[in-house]
């Protein structure tokens, strides 16, 4: 994404839809990905590498929330 980072397009889209579910995915630590206010609340990041099963719950645990 040559003008936006994850972070950044995530607050872009959560400005008009603020119910979706975000899981970040990376392999940096969270001061690298956080290191400024552009996220509200408490993210969940899923640090690579990681077994199917581990993207498969937290995908599980995102969908759940936001349809309850």
């Amino acid at each position: 994404m040559p003008e936006l980072n994850g972070v950044d397009t995530v607050g872009q889209i959560q400005k008009r839809y603020p119910e979706v579910p975000v899981l970040y995915i990376s392999g940096m630590g969270d001061d690298a990905l956080f290191s400024h206010d552009a996220v509200a609340g408490e993210p969940v990041i899923l640090k690579n590498p990681f077994a199917p099963q581990v993207l498969k719950q937290h995908l599980h645990e995102a969908l759940s929330v936001s349809v309850a």
